[in-house]
């Protein structure tokens, strides 16, 4: 079986939550067999070997690296949504230069955007995973709340039209039927954590004193204005 992975980063190339899980996803298909074409921004400012270093050499036989051209930054507002669709977009086209064919394509937030646009002229399914679904949950202001609407023209559009979604479960799946999903494109598959970030015992603190440090994206929904207001306290 053949994979195609679209993806909007990878770590270590790229941080954050997405881009470890393209990763993880990556590293077990691939342990099991599973020949992976992984879709990735081309980054002069990173090298790859800092990415191909983290598999073993039978894992890399298993996978191919495909980059796909960064579209230009913007700074007009709604500038993301934009630059989105131009990367789906440059993600298509590379995608369809290449002779090789592929089981599933497996894509990661709004990578798929534009070849769902082209759906007729891809002969495989379709799979989503958007991760999360923050724009359609409660926002702190109304500059959030603006933000959040440009985000649903594009996430409906591609949930619609995807032959499967991935969801963690939960209240996300609720979110992907909000959004005019039937039920039974929704696979649910519940979030993992490696066991290398388990501690096999409790942390000591010296002093007593605990020391918190935040890791991701920072965003107004995660509450983090919160978190640090109530350590100040």
């Amino acid at each position: 079986m053949t994979i195609a992975l679209f993806t909007e980063g990878i770590w270590p190339l790229s941080i954050g939550g997405m881009q470890k899980h393209s990763f993880m996803l990556c590293k077990f298909l691939s342990a099991n067999d599973v020949n992976v074409v992984v879709y990735y921004p081309d980054n002069p400012e990173v090298k790859d070997h800092k990415l191909y270093d983290h598999f073993s050499e039978r894992e890399r036989s298993f996978i191919q690296w495909v980059k796909v051209p960064l579209p230009p930054r913007h700074k007009f507002p709604g500038h993301y949504v934009y630059e989105q669709y131009l990367y789906s977009k440059a993600l298509y086209m590379t995608y369809m230069s290449r002779p090789q064919k592929v089981d599933l394509i497996y894509a990661q937030g709004l990578t798929s955007w534009y070849s769902l646009k082209q759906k007729k002229e891809i002969d495989v399914p379709v799979c989503i995973n958007n991760h999360g679904y923050n724009f359609l949950q409660l926002q702190a202001n109304i500059s959030e709340k603006l933000k959040s609407k440009m985000l649903v023209y594009p996430f409906r559009y591609i949930n619609r039209k995807a032959d499967y979604i991935f969801s963690l479960g939960g209240k996300l799946t609720s979110y992907i039927e909000d959004l005019g999903v039937e039920s039974k494109k929704i696979i649910e598959i519940t979030g993992a954590v490696d066991k290398e970030w388990i501690a096999g015992s409790r942390l000591q603190l010296p002093g007593g004193v605990r020391r918190f440090a935040y890791v991701g994206r920072y965003e107004r929904c995660k509450g983090i204005q919160e978190l640090t207001g109530a350590i100040n306290m």
